[in-house]
C-alpha cells in the first residue's frame, strides 16, 4: 500500500500479472495486457480502491516518470464515470470524483514530470 486515507481508501501498486489481470476484470479494461512491461521494469501500474478495495481508477507510469494511461471503469475518464447520472446514485458520483481528486494529488506527489503530460490526457475529463 502505496497510499492511505482516512476513509479507508487505498493507493496499490500492481506488480504482477495476477493482479493485474484481476484489475482489468474489475475494471473492465485491458490493464492485464501491460504484464509484461511491468515485469521488464519499463512501467508501473496503480490502482486506487475505496474502503471495500474496489478500483476506481487505474493509472500506468513510464520509465521516464511520464502518464502513460489513466483509466475509470470501462476505459471511462476518471471522475466522470457517474458525472452523467448524479442525482440517479449520488454516493457513486461522489466516490467517483473523490477518486480523481486523489489521483491527481498523488501524481503530483510521488511523479512530478508525469504531471506534465496529465493536461491533455484522454483519462481526464
Amino acid at each position: 500500500m502505496l497510499e492511505h486515507y482516512p476513509d479507508g481508501a487505498v493507493v496499490v501498486e500492481l506488480r504482477d500479472r495476477k493482479a493485474l489481470d484481476a484489475e482489468g476484470e474489475s475494471m473492465g479494461h485491458c490493464v492485464g495486457s501491460h504484464a509484461r512491461a511491468v515485469a521488464e521494469k519499463r512501467a508501473r501500474v496503480y490502482s486506487y480502491r475505496d474502503e471495500q478495495n474496489v478500483p476506481w481508477a487505474t493509472w500506468e507510469i513510464g520509465r521516464h516518470g511520464r502518464l502513460i494511461d489513466l483509466e475509470g471503469p470501462r476505459n471511462t475518464a476518471i471522475g466522470i464515470w457517474y458525472l452523467a447520472t448524479p442525482l440517479e446514485n449520488p454516493e457513486a458520483w461522489r466516490r467517483s470524483r473523490v477518486a480523481r481528486e486523489r489521483v491527481l494529488a498523488f501524481l503530483l506527489r510521488t511523479e512530478g514530470p508525469a504531471w506534465t503530460n496529465l493536461v491533455r490526457h484522454p483519462g481526464l475529463p
